[in-house]
Formats: structure tokens, sequence, C-alpha cells
């Protein structure tokens, strides 16, 4: 484990590690994978470094130490990740740090715009993402529209793919809730999906019924109400996900 931790420290930029290195007007940590970035973040203060720092150190540690504790390597002999073993991964995770729902959810927020800035920078769009990165980016939309204007503000927006791989993600981090509400959302749509009459998305809140509009606002409240904890579970899960692909 400690090889693991002490990469950190060593001039070589190994993949998956944060390293930090000054810019003009603030701090950058930056991922490498195969020699070039895969993930930059600017942060102003050190104590914010620090956490970003730490916190890969605690992830990197613990998944070693289930490895050991295993017998695994992820070279000639391979873990299968299941729920169960995601579940383990991360409560021996938060025995090492607590991080409030705040935290985290400041956490996964920090992390997430990185993959929709990656997305928004390239020419290719979402073609330039990776599966996994898909549903991060999808993910943070949903959430930032919906908490913003609803569901169908989020809908407008981006449209049924990127609603595809937000159902997607949800359905793989087990936010069993939150797939029902949105499902239960775009079904209250779904009728207009060939109406000759929508020029474009935003066309569609013109031809609600007030049956529907209140029926939206009504999934919006329980949405809002984040029973499933979408930042916990698909931080938890992403995160880790992402990491261990390239451990």
């Amino acid at each position: 484990m400690q090889n693991y931790v002490n990469r950190l420290f060593e001039s070589f930029k190994w993949d998956g590690v944060p390293y930090v290195e000054n810019g003009e007007d603030a701090y950058i940590v930056r991922i490498y994978e195969r020699g070039l970035f895969s993930l930059e973040k600017r942060v102003k203060q050190p104590d914010e470094v620090i956490y970003w720092l730490l916190e890969d150190i605690i992830f990197t540690a613990t998944h070693v130490g289930l490895l050991e504790r295993h017998g695994v390597d992820n070279k000639d002999t391979h873990w299968n990740y299941t729920n169960e073993v995601m579940k383990d991964l991360n409560i021996k995770k938060s025995e090492v740090c607590y991080v409030s729902e705040q935290d985290i959810n400041n956490v996964w927020y920090d992390y997430a715009v990185l993959f929709v800035e990656k997305k928004n920078k390239s020419e290719q769009g979402w073609a330039s993402l990776t599966l996994n990165e898909q549903d991060i980016a999808a993910l943070w939309l949903l959430e930032a529209d919906v908490f913003n204007g609803g569901f169908i503000q989020f809908f407008c927006n981006w449209g049924e793919g990127v609603y595809r791989y937000a159902l997607r993600a949800l359905h793989i981090i087990g936010a069993t809730k939150v797939v029902e509400i949105i499902t239960s959302a775009c079904g209250c749509i779904e009728h207009l999906k060939e109406d000759e009459r929508l020029t474009e998305l935003w066309d569609i809140p013109k031809f609600l019924t007030k049956e529907q509009e209140q029926k939206l606002d009504a999934l919006d409240q329980q949405f809002w109400n984040n029973e499933d904890q979408i930042a916990e579970k698909a931080y938890g899960y992403y995160h880790g996900k992402l990491n261990m692909m390239i451990i």
C-alpha cells in the first residue's frame, strides 16, 4: 500500500494520480493518464489542494488495502466489482474520512462538472466522452436543471439522448426512486414525441395540459426531496470506477 500512496510525491506522472502545478492565478490539480492529463481542476486556496490530494490518497489506500486483503492485484488476478464490493469499498473509505451531505454534494458537483466541461470543449461533444463519463455528465446536468427549473427544463435543454444517459446512470448507481420519478415525468410528455406542432423541444411546455403540469410539479418535488442521495451514490460509484480502471 505504501508504494501506491508514495507515488504522489514522485516526479514521474503516474496514471490516475493527482499532481499540483502552479498556474498564474490558481493551483492546478491534474490527473494524468498515459502521459496526458485527463482531468484538471483549478483551485484558489491551499486547503482545497490538500483536500483533493488527501481524497485521492484515502481512496487509493482503501482500495489497495481491500485488494491485498482478498489476494487480488488487478494485473494477474482481477476483482469482480459487484454492488457488494462497491458497498464494502465505500464503507471502508467512510471509516477513514467522514464527509457531510453538503460536502459530498460539493465534491460531486466539482468532480462531475469536469466531464461537462470536457464535452463542451470538444468539437465531438458527447462522442468525446466514454460511457462512464457520459453518465457522469448527464447526471450533473439532470441535477442542475431539475433543481433549477424541473424536469421540463432538463429535457428541453438536452433532449431524449441525454435523458437516456442519465437514466442509464441512475440504474447503475441504484437510484431506483429517481428512476421512477424521471420515467414518470417523461411519460407526461411522451404523447408529444411525434407532434408536428413542435419546432423545437422548448415548444413542449406550450402543449401540456393543466393536469400534466401539476403532475410534473409533483414529480419535481419528489426529486428535490433527494431520497436516493444521488450525489453520494454517483460519486462513490463513478469516482471509484474510473480510479480502478487506471490503478
